[in-house]
C-alpha cells in the first residue's frame, strides 16, 4: 500500500474515503492522528486523479456550511446546486422538515423545500452569483424566450394570411 494524503481533519479524510469507495479503489485508513489514507499501488494514480479533481469540496469539508438560499422542491435545488457548482462552489442539499400536522401535496416536482449550503468561505460569492441570476433570469432563458418571440410571430403572420 502507498501513501495517498496525510490529513489534519478527519472530516477531509472521510470525503476522500467516500470518493474512494463510491469508484470502487481500495483503500485502508491508518487512525493515527492525523489521518493517513493507504491505496494499492495499481490504484494510485486514479484514487490521486480522484483527489486532485475534488480538492476544493475535500478542503471545504472542515469548514462549517451555511444556508445560501431555500428551493421550493428538490427539482429546483438541483438546478440551483447545479449552477452553484459550475462556479466551482461545493455544495450540498438538505431537506427541511415539514413540521407535524402540515399538509404534503404530491406531484409537484418534491415533497420538502431543500436547503441549498455552500462552505463558509464560499457564502458571499454563491449568495452574489444567486443575486446575480435572479436579477438577470433572461440570460439563462434567453433561448426559450427567443422562439417564444419566433413561434409567435409565425402565428401572426399565418393569422394575417387566412384574413
Amino acid at each position: 500500500m502507498k501513501l495517498l494524503k496525510l490529513f489534519k481533519y478527519k472530516e477531509q479524510a472521510h470525503v476522500l474515503m467516500d470518493l474512494l469507495h463510491d469508484k470502487g479503489i481500495r483503500f485502508e485508513e491508518r487512525k493515527l492522528s492525523p489521518v493517513e489514507i493507504f491505496v494499492s499501488e495499481d490504484d494510485f494514480e486514479s484514487a490521486f486523479e480522484i483527489m486532485r479533481s475534488n480538492e476544493r469540496l475535500i478542503e471545504a469539508s472542515s469548514e462549517k456550511w451555511y444556508a445560501v438560499t431555500t428551493a421550493p422542491d428538490e427539482i429546483t435545488a438541483q438546478i440551483i446546486k447545479s449552477s452553484l457548482e459550475s462556479e466551482n462552489i461545493p455544495t450540498l442539499l438538505k431537506g427541511i422538515a415539514i413540521p407535524y400536522g402540515e399538509p404534503i401535496i404530491f406531484g409537484q416536482g418534491g415533497l420538502v423545500p431543500m436547503e441549498i449550503l455552500v462552505p463558509g468561505s464560499y457564502v458571499q460569492t454563491a449568495k452574489a452569483l444567486l443575486e446575480t441570476s435572479a436579477a438577470h433570469p433572461e440570460e439563462q432563458n434567453g433561448e426559450a424566450r427567443e422562439e417564444n418571440r419566433t413561434h409567435t410571430i409565425e402565428e401572426d403572420t399565418e393569422k394575417k394570411e387566412e384574413e
